[in-house]
């Protein structure tokens, strides 16, 4: 039998693919596919908490209340020993922890390997990789919600690295898992069986057609990107001109997100054009050899060109929307 180890990327559907297996985790288990609530009813987040070891601020240990060295230690320790005791080799099982695609320590990739094989299945790690400049923008919108302050600017090299660079993510897997068993996939309506993920994933997996119809599929998808004027305000929020002249916080993030996220579909913000250029040139030969290694050598550059259309630069938002966004939050807003 077989594990199949969804590990990102993130921003790439993993809310929906997730919410898809929680919906459907009897029916799944009736065809002999098992998605554990032993590592979280939706998604397995815990396994953030369990992972990259060698980092003792991940932010996913503090959530789960792992403070010290001593009970990371003990966690993991229960972690491993229910993983054993609750995965049986008589059935297929998903996993999805969207924390591990990245270029990780090898330490770190080595020990999920011992966690995965432990009870003897078969593993395959199955990644989704989208145009790495779509990426960034998600990801530099995923930041604003968390409060961030800064403006976008040039990743690091270290983050191109470890989060864009879709080589190395590949290879730090391939190392310990064989190039064999990691499955990389595009994430385009174009790439994916049937131009969705749950499908792509599903077929994966080697669920039929005939077996799909009694299945539940989500009606829209989960956690789209900000658009350019909610990102605009976002980030002046997170900047702190939008909190009152006595510099103290009127407003929630959470709320201020909230009505973020619950905007009327407008354009997408733009990526700088010579951010863009940038991009391209860094990543354009490292690229040309993942395509080559897992992708089966399609094209060089393995993503559809960027496009630009239903985009807008984030630029200042206009002084309508400011009053639309207060409006909205009227009622978190204290005179």
């Amino acid at each position: 039998m077989t594990i199949f180890f969804h590990a990102g990327t993130q921003k790439t559907g993993t809310t929906s693919l997730q919410r898809f297996f929680q919906m459907n985790r009897e029916a799944l288990a009736d065809l002999g596919f098992v998605y554990p609530s032993l590592l979280g009813q939706e998604g397995h987040g815990i396994l953030g908490a369990y992972s990259m070891k060698t980092n003792p601020k991940r932010v996913s240990r503090v959530m789960h209340g792992l403070t010290s060295e001593d009970a990371v230690n003990k966690f993991m320790v229960a972690l491993e020993e229910d993983f054993r005791r609750t995965i049986d080799s008589s059935s297929h099982y998903m996993i999805s922890c969207e924390h591990w695609g990245q270029a990780l320590d090898p330490t770190d990739v080595a020990r999920m390997k011992l966690l995965l094989t432990s009870t003897g299945q078969d593993v395959k790690v199955i990644m989704y990789f989208r145009n790495p400049i779509d990426y960034f923008a998600s990801t530099y919108s995923t930041e604003l919600k968390h409060g961030k302050p800064k403006a976008l600017s040039r990743p690091r090299p270290k983050v191109i690295r470890q989060r864009y660079n879709y080589l190395n993510v590949c290879e730090a897997w391939a190392r310990e898992f064989g190039r064999e068993n990691i499955v990389a996939r595009i994430f385009s309506k174009e790439a994916l069986f049937k131009g969705d993920i749950v499908t792509d994933f599903l077929n994966l997996m080697g669920i039929t057609v005939g077996q799909w119809v009694e299945l539940d599929f989500l009606d829209t998808r989960l956690n789209t990107s900000l658009d350019y004027v909610t990102a605009s305000i976002l980030l002046e929020f997170n900047q702190g001109t939008l909190n009152g002249a006595d510099g103290v916080p009127h407003l929630a993030l959470k709320d201020v997100v909230r009505v973020c996220e619950n905007q009327s579909d407008r354009e997408r913000f733009l990526i700088p054009e010579d951010l863009r250029d940038w991009m391209v040139e860094v990543l354009k030969d490292d690229l040309a050899i993942f395509n080559q290694r897992y992708l089966g050598g399609e094209a060089a550059w393995p993503f559809p060109p960027y496009s630009t259309e239903g985009k807008k630069e984030m630029g200042q938002p206009s002084e309508a929307d400011r009053k639309r966004f207060f409006a909205e939050l009227g009622a978190q807003v204290q005179s």
